[in-house]
C-alpha cells in the first residue's frame, strides 16, 4: 500500500539534494587518511578504501592512488568514512560516521547524496546485485531496487529486528539476514520473520555475517558459527569480522587473521610481524596481482600489503598528510615549503609531495610539536608536553637534521631579523636564543615575572609576536603585554615602559599575528587589533548575540589585509577594514572544504595562500578566489548550523552575503516550517521583529531529538527556500 510515509520518503531526497548554504570555492583540503576501515574491489582492479580521510582508491596493477576527500560540491558526505560497497552498476557507496550516505559513479565522475536513511551514523553498507542495504546506529535502509527504498526504525513496528544498532547484512537467495547488537533479523523477501521463528540461539551481539559456499556464517565474541540444517554450529575461533575474498573465508580479530580450511581455522599471517604502529586489522582483500597472490590489510595505520611466504609486510599510504594526530603548528620556509608539526612529528609539503619526519628520528625531539618558526630555510621547533622528566626540548631543524636545545616546554616561537628565536614557555617566561657558532645555541636573554618586577604578569605564555617597535607577549590567564624594545631583547628587560593591554574581551590569549606594525590578538572569546600597546578594536567571536562564542586558536593576516581567525568552531573572516560583527564571514565544513571546524594553527604562504592546521587535516585557502564573490550575491543560510538547542539561544534563517548576514525577507503567509527525516512537521520558526528564529522545540513544546531536519519557506517572489539543519546535543 502506498502510505504517506512512502510518499514523503520519495520526495525527501529531492528536497535534501538542494544546497543548504552558498558553496564557497577556494579551499583545498588535505585530510588525514591513515586509518583504514573497509575495503571493496571493483572490476577494474581498483581497491576502494573507507578511511578517516575520505574515500581512497588504490590501483592493484600500477600501485597508484586516487583520493576523494569530502567536498561541498562533490565527494563523500564526510571525511570520516566508515563503510564502502560497490553495486552491480559500478556505483561506489560510502557511509560516514555522522553525515549519512553518498554514492559515486566513476564512469560519469558524479557524486550523489542518498538521503533515504533513518540515522546519519552509518555502520554498514552491503550490496547484492543492484540492491543496497544500509545499517545505521538507529535503523535500517533497504534499497531492493533503484526505485524502491524501505526504512525501518524504532517507530516502525512492522520491522522485526532485535535491535536497530546494525552491524552487518548478508543476502542468501531471497533471504536477507541482518546482524544487530542484540541478535539476528530475517527478511524472507516479503515480510519480516518473527524472532521466535529464527533458528534457536540467534540472539547475542552478532558482529559480522558472510555467505560462504551456500551457507550463512556469523561472528560472535569468541566464536564463529555456521547455520546448517537450521542449527547454529560452532567452529570455535572468534572474530570481529568475517570476509569472503578470492574464494576463501577469513575471520579477523584484533591483529590476527584466520583462514577456514574446510574443517578448522588456521593463522593466515603465519607469525609475520605487522608494521610498527599497527594494532588493529579491520578488513582484508586477497587478490592476484601480476600473477602473485597478495594480501591487503586495512589497518589503523594504513594499507598493508603482504605476499604470503615473504618475511615482511609493506605499509602503503596515499599522498597527503598521513599522520594520526592534530596539526598544531604551521610555518613556511624561505623556499616555500610548508612545514606542519603535530604530536607524531614534522610534515613537509613542497607543492607536490608530502614527506614526514617521525618524532624521535633525525634528531627531532620525541614529544609533540606545539609551535614552529621559520628563519629562512631553518626551522625552530617548539615542544610542550609534560611537567615531569623527561621533559621535551626545543629543536632547530635544518638540512634534514635537528639540533637540540635544552629549553623545555615551549608553546610558541618567533624568529627575528637577525636569526634569534624568541620562545614563549609554559612556566619559564620568555627566553631568547641565539646561535653563537653554527650548530651551537645559547640563551641571549630571559624575562620573567620576577625579572620584570611583575610587568610580565605570568610566566605561563602562549604567544609571542615581534614588531620593529616591540614585542607582544600573551599569557594563558593574565592577558597580554607590550614590551617596547625596538627588537632588542635587553632593552627594558627589567619591565620598565611595559604596557598592559587594556580592553581585551578576556584574559586567555591563544594566538596572535603581525599586520605591519599592528598586531591581531585572538583570545577565548575575542579578536582584537592592537597598535603600540593600545587595543584599537575588540570584537566578540559571535555573529550575533545568539551565536556561540568561539575561541580564536590561530590568526593569519593575508596580503589583502583580511584577517582569518581560525577558531574551535570554524574560520571567521574579517575583511580588510572590517570593524563590527556584521563584517564577519563564517566558513565551516557546511559551506567550504575545510578538513575540520577545529582550527589549531595557521600561517601565510609567500604565494598569498593561507594555510590552517586542523584537528583532522590541513587546509589551503586562496583568498583571491574566496573573495571574488560579488558582495551582492546573496543566499539563504541557517546559523548556527549545526544547532544545539540545549545550549540555549535560537537558530536563525537569514541572508548571507559578502557583507555578512542580514534579515531574510520571506513570505510570512507561507511561514518557515521544520520537518524531520520522515517528513513529519515538527516545528516552525517565528518572526521576531524582522528576524526568523526557532528555539528547537517541537509542536508539543519538547526539544527535538538530534538529527537532520528540513527547513522550508518561500521568498517574496514565491520561490521555494529549502535548507538542511543539523541538530546536535
Amino acid at each position: 500500500m502506498l502510505t504517506l510515509r512512502r510518499i514523503v520518503l520519495a520526495i525527501l531526497p529531492l528536497l535534501f539534494a538542494l544546497p543548504a548554504l552558498a558553496q564557497v570555492r577556494g579551499f583545498t583540503p588535505y585530510p588525514n587518511a591513515y586509518d583504514m576501515r573497509e575495503l571493496a574491489v571493483d572490476v577494474d582492479d581498483g581497491l576502494w578504501i573507507a578511511s578517516n580521510g575520505g574515500l581512497l582508491r588504490f590501483d592493484l596493477q600500477d600501485g597508484s592512488w586516487r583520493t576523494y576527500p569530502r567536498r561541498v560540491l562533490g565527494g563523500p558526505g564526510d571525511n570520516d568514512v566508515t563503510a564502502v560497497a560497490i553495486d552491480d552498476l559500478g556505483q561506489v557507496w560510502t557511509g560516514s560516521a555522522a553525515r549519512g550516505v553518498t554514492f559515486y559513479d566513476p564512469a560519469a565522475d558524479r557524486w550523489t547524496i542518498f538521503e533515504e536513511w533513518p540515522d546519519p551514523r552509518i555502520r554498514a553498507i552491503r550490496t547484492a546485485g543492484e540492491s543496497v542495504f544500509i545499517g545505521t546506529q538507529d535503523g535500517l535502509s533497504l534499497r531492493f531496487r533503484p526505485d524502491r527504498t524501505t526504512i525501518c526504525n524504532p517507530i516502525d513496528t512492522g520491522c522485526i529486528v532485535p535491535s536497530f544498532v546494525v552491524n552487518d547484512y548478508a543476502a542468501l537467495g531471497d533471504t536477507l539476514w541482518v546482524a544487530t547488537q542484540n541478535g539476528l533479523g530475517r527478511w524472507n523477501g516479503a515480510t519480516w520473520d518473527s524472532l521466535s521463528f529464527l533458528p534457536p540461539g540467534s540472539g547475542g551481539d552478532c558482529r559480522s555475517l558472510e555467505v560462504f559456499q551456500g551457507e550463512l556464517w556469523r561472528a560472535l565474541p569468541g566464536n564463529v558459527e555456521v547455520l546448517r540444517g537450521g542449527v547454529w554450529v560452532s567452529t570455535r575461533g572468534g572474530a570481529d569480522r568475517l570476509r569472503v575474498t578470492s574464494g576463501g573465508l577469513y575471520a579477523i580479530a584484533g591483529t590476527t587473521v584466520q583462514q577456514w580450511t574446510g574443517s578448522t581455522w588456521v593463522d593466515l599471517l603465519g607469525g609475520t610481524p605487522l608494521p610498527t604502529g599497527v594494532n588493529a586489522i579491520r578488513d582484508l582483500a586477497v587478490e592476484e596481482v601480476g600473477g602473485t597472490v597478495t594480501v591487503f590489510l586495512a589497518t589503523n595505520r594504513g594499507l598493508v600489503r603482504w605476499v604470503p611466504g615473504t618475511a615482511s609486510m609493506i605499509t602503503l599510504l596515499p599522498p597527503g598528510p598521513q599522520v594520526a594526530d592534530f596539526h598544531q603548528a604551521v610555518a613556511v620556509t624561505a623556499d616555500g615549503e610548508v612545514r606542519v608539526g603535530n604530536r607524531d612529528g614534522l610534515l613537509s609539503f613542497d607543492g607536490e609531495t608530502w614527506d614526514f619526519v617521525p618524532k624521535g628520528t633525525a634528531g627531532l625531539d620525541g614529544e609533540w610539536i606545539s609551535g614552529l618558526a621559520a628563519d629562512g630555510d631553518r626551522l625552530g621547533v617548539a615542544h610542550c608536553c609534560c611537567f615531569g622528566e623527561p621533559r621535551c626540548r626545543t629543536d632547530v631543524f635544518e638540512a634534514g637534521m635537528a639540533v637540540n636545545i635544552a629549553l623545555h616546554d615551549v608553546w610558541a616561537l618567533a624568529a627575528d631579523p637577525v636569526g634569534r628565536l624568541w620562545a614563549a614557555t609554559d612556566q619559564q617566561g620568555l627566553v631568547v636564543l641565539r646561535e653563537s657558532i653554527p650548530g651551537s645555541w645559547s640563551e641571549a636573554a630571559r624575562v620573567t615575572n620576577a625579572s620584570t618586577a611583575g610587568a610580565l604578569p605570568s610566566n605561563t605564555l602562549r604567544s609571542v609576536t615581534l614588531t620593529s617597535g616591540g614585542t607582544y607577549l600573551g599569557t594563558l590567564q593574565n592577558g597580554a603585554v607590550y614590551w617596547p624594545n625596538d627588537g632588542n631583547p635587553t632593552q627594558g628587560a627589567d619591565g620598565s615602559g611595559w604596557i598592559d593591554l587594556v580592553g581585551l574581551r578576556d584574559q586567555n590569549i591563544l594566538s596572535s599575528a603581525r599586520d605591519g606594525e599592528e598586531v591581531w590578538i585572538g583570545t577565548a572569546s575575542g579578536l582584537h587589533r592592537v597598535s603600540d600597546g593600545i587595543v584599537l578594536l575588540g570584537l566578540p567571536t559571535r555573529l550575533n548575540d545568539l551565536d556561540v562564542t568561539r575561541s580564536v586558536q590561530a590568526v593569519v593576516v593575508d596580503g589583502f589585509r583580511n584577517v582569518w581567525a581560525g577558531t574551535d568552531a570554524g574560520i571567521l573572516l574579517l575583511p580588510a577594514g572590517g570593524s563590527s560583527q556584521l563584517d564577519y564571514r563564517l566558513f565551516t565544513t557546511e559551506n567550504c572544504d575545510l578538513t575540520s571546524n577545529d582550527i589549531l594553527s595557521g600561517t601565510l604562504h609567500p604565494d598569498g595562500s593561507v594555510w590552517f592546521g586542523t584537528a583532522s587535516g590541513i587546509t589551503r585557502i586562496d583568498p583571491a578566489t574566496v573573495l571574488q564573490r560579488d558582495a551582492g550575491d546573496e543566499s539563504f543560510t541557517l546559523y548556527p548550523n549545526p544547532y544545539n538547542p540545549r545550549a540555549g539561544g535560537f537558530v536563525t534563517l537569514a541572508l548571507a552575503s559578502g557583507a555578512g548576514t542580514v534579515p531574510a525577507d520571506l513570505d510570512p503567509a507561507a511561514g518557515v516550517m521544520v520537518f524531520d527525516a520522515t517528513g513529519a512537521r515538527v516545528g516552525a520558526f517565528e518572526l521576531v521583529r524582522d528576524t526568523w528564529e526557532w528555539d528547537g522545540l517541537n509542536v508539543n513544546g519538547d526539544l527535538v531529538v538530534p538529527g537532520i531536519y528540513l527547513v522550508t519557506a518561500r521568498d517574496r517572489s514565491g520561490e521555494p527556500v529549502r535548507l538542511r539543519l543539523g541538530v546536535v546535543r
